[in-house]
Formats: structure tokens, C-alpha cells, sequence
């Protein structure tokens, strides 16, 4: 499978997510989010040669509501996986190139601002200043955005 192929898959059934990840809080933002890259399909077998040839997670979807609607799957990539299939679809995105370039957004925001308690540990969600958590917030609600259904 290559990787023009696997972008053209993404451009169709893809998504490009920041889900928050924990609990914490600050002024009512959540302070921590995850790269997450998803395919979905009712095809079990495109999934797992996906799988085969890049990695990730493949899930059996609930129960379809509709008896004529086919089982779906999908595949699931996280963090640092999630990027490496980033990098690897970015040149040939048509479609998901905006969310795309958000995604490489956050990436950048959270390298170039680490988490930090001022004491060299690096705590998971807290450690943030106002206006990180803010820029934080703004990236995920554009993301959010981009990804909505409807008439653009």
C-alpha cells in the first residue's frame, strides 16, 4: 500500500482529531489534548492491510442502529504514531490538508511549549500557563471546526 493511497483513503474516510486527554482544568480549558488520526470502514480487510503495512489499532465500531447498514471498523493511530502517519499522508492530502496543518500546529505549539512545574518534572495535563492553555484550546476548537459536517 502506498503512501498516495493511504492519503486518498485518509481524504475519504479519515479523520485528523485533538481529543482532550485527562481532566484538568484551568479557568474551565482543558489543558491537555492528543493527536489522533482515524479510518473508518466496513471493510475489514482495506483496514488490515493498512494496518500490515503502517501499524495502529484496528476497533470494531457499536452496532450499526440500521439492519441493512454493514459492521464498521476503524483504525487508530495516537501521539507520536499519529504523527509519523501524518508525515507520511501530508504531501498527497487534499482534502484534510487544512485540519492537516492545524495538526502540525499543535505539534509544534506543544514542542516549543512543554509542560512544566518550574521544578524540571513534567507533569501530564497541568503545568501550563493561561495563555498556553488558551492557544491550546483555540488550536483543538479550530480543529473541531474544520472537522464539522455540512455546507462549508
Amino acid at each position: 500500500m502506498t503512501p498516495s493511497y493511504l492519503a486518498g483513503i485518509m481524504d475519504g474516510e479519515g479523520a485528523i482529531m485533538l481529543p482532550r486527554t485527562g481532566k484538568y482544568k484551568l479557568q474551565g480549558m482543558y489543558t491537555s489534548f492528543c493527536l489522533k488520526i482515524q479510518i473508518a470502514n466496513t471493510n475489514l480487510e482495506l483496514l488490515s492491510s493498512i494496518c500490515s503495512a503502517y501499524g495502529g489499532m484496528i476497533r470494531k465500531q457499536p452496532n450499526p442502529k440500521n439492519k441493512n447498514w454493514k459492521q464498521g471498523y476503524m483504525v487508530t493511530w495516537f501521539g507520536k504514531d499519529a504523527k509519523r502517519i501524518l508525515d507520511i499522508v501530508y504531501p498527497e492530502l487534499i482534502v484534510k490538508r487544512k485540519v492537516a496543518d492545524l495538526a502540525y500546529k499543535y505539534l509544534s505549539f506543544i514542542k516549543e511549549n512543554p509542560p512544566s512545574c518550574g521544578d524540571g518534572v513534567k507533569p501530564r495535563g497541568r503545568g501550563r500557563s493561561f495563555e498556553q492553555v488558551v492557544e491550546l484550546n483555540k488550536i483543538a476548537a479550530d480543529v473541531k471546526c474544520t472537522n464539522k459536517r455540512g455546507v462549508a
